[in-house]
């Protein structure tokens, strides 16, 4: 195994593209790393520049000690498992897993030793004589994974391979990869756009923008201290709830609702006070919007209109219009444009209305509340706050 290393790696394509932007990050050995981010944010040109796939404009990248730039893909030692999996639909399981090691010329009897574990890793010992077309989905993905670890490589790189699967398959394929992994002990790096596998899967989350690095670390780190406003609303499902408010130095103003703020805001985020008569953005985590039937009374509450609910045991989450100025930079409207138009119409139309759409989370045994005027609370020492201007934390 092998540690990988970015030291201001940049890419540029010939039309003058920048799809890398001076990137820098470290990536243990036997770590698992996940890039993420909106479409065309630089997190799969970061892959395949490991792969080898890509040149490397600009700085170093280094696989274990050695700087990789001009190596050929088969000279690195890694391997990649695509999106579309990429079997060979005329040979069986047995063969489409073997072939690496035979394009090396590697002896018949260590071949077979090395299909035949690996098969047994993946649990598809038994269908090793098939054909991929009469393989499932998640089979497939199997597959294409036992080629890719047959070979033992450094690196273990996969681009989206769960994207093709169903809802319920790509939550099993989740924890299969996350225990062979742990159990591997391989070094590797997995792109994805969805948030939820991010945090669900990796030691560490890279998070991408238009080719820059905008955080990284532990999934929990991300998601309670984002460092702006893309990483808050990109980590989280549902979305941080976001608000342009005014600050008087004591409360921030959502719309005509006054929140004071704790003193523990002021002792933890002491830049703060520097933003005394200035218009903000505030951020409130769902389960930090509560019931205020069964919450705290000494928590500072919130009125809004609800709309709809969604069950989901165990936890019921609330719609609720609050009428406040949202938060719309080009930061958000990039995520928005990720999702499709009718994301950006319905932050747009936020905006001109004057409304947030606030989503709060409740228990499942809680009576669901009506529809119309309601009251909930807000764990006003759990808000984010944020620079409109730059999009920057206040710390």
């Amino acid at each position: 195994m092998a540690p990988v290393t970015f030291s201001n790696v940049g890419k540029t394509y010939p039309d003058g593209t920048r799809a890398v932007t001076d990137l820098n990050l470290e990536i243990a050995d036997g770590e698992f790393v996940v890039f993420v981010g909106p479409s065309g944010c630089g997190k799969t040109t970061a892959l395949r520049m490991v792969a080898g796939l890509e040149e490397v404009t600009e700085g170093d990248l280094r696989i274990g000690e050695r700087v990789v730039n001009a190596l050929a893909p088969q000279e690195r030692d890694v391997a990649m498992v695509f999106q579309n999996y990429a079997l060979y639909p005329h040979m069986s399981v047995y063969d489409n897993i073997a072939y690496p090691l035979e394009s090396q010329k590697m002896k018949k009897a260590a071949v077979r030793e090395r299909v035949t574990k690996t098969a047994e890793l993946l649990g598809l010992t038994e269908h090793l004589k098939r054909r991929p077309r009469n393989l499932s989905g998640g089979q497939r993905q199997r597959v294409a994974m036992g080629r890719a670890l047959v070979r033992q490589p450094q690196v273990f790189l996969m681009d989206e391979p769960l994207s093709n699967l169903d809802a319920k398959l790509r939550v099993q394929m989740r924890a299969e990869i996350t225990r062979l992994q742990d159990q591997l002990g391989v070094t590797t790096i997995f792109v994805t756009h969805d948030q939820v596998e991010a945090m669900t899967m990796g030691d560490r989350i890279v998070v991408m923008r238009k080719g820059v690095l905008q955080q990284q670390g532990p999934p929990e780190l991300l998601y309670h201290e984002p460092v702006n406003l893309f990483v808050a609303e990109f980590i989280g499902s549902p979305a941080m709830n976001l608000f342009q408010a005014r600050f008087d130095g004591e409360n921030v103003f959502l719309g005509e609702q006054s929140v004071p703020l704790p003193a523990r805001v002021f002792a933890e985020r002491p830049g703060l006070v520097s933003y005394r008569g200035r218009e903000i953005a505030v951020g409130v985590r769902p389960e930090h919007l509560i019931d205020a039937r069964t919450a705290d009374p000494t928590l500072p509450r919130l009125r809004g209109e609800v709309r709809y609910t969604e069950a989901l045991p165990p936890e019921r989450l609330v719609y609720a219009t609050v009428q406040a100025q949202p938060v719309v930079t080009e930061d958000l409207l990039e995520i928005a444009r990720d999702v499709d138009a009718a994301a950006v119409e319905r932050l747009e139309e936020s905006a001109e209305d004057h409304f947030v759409l606030a989503c709060s989370r409740f228990d499942i045994g809680s009576p669901e509340p009506p529809r119309g005027s309601y009251e909930f609370a807000i764990d006003a020492g759990r808000m984010h706050f944020f620079e409109l201007d730059t999009g920057s934390a206040i710390r």
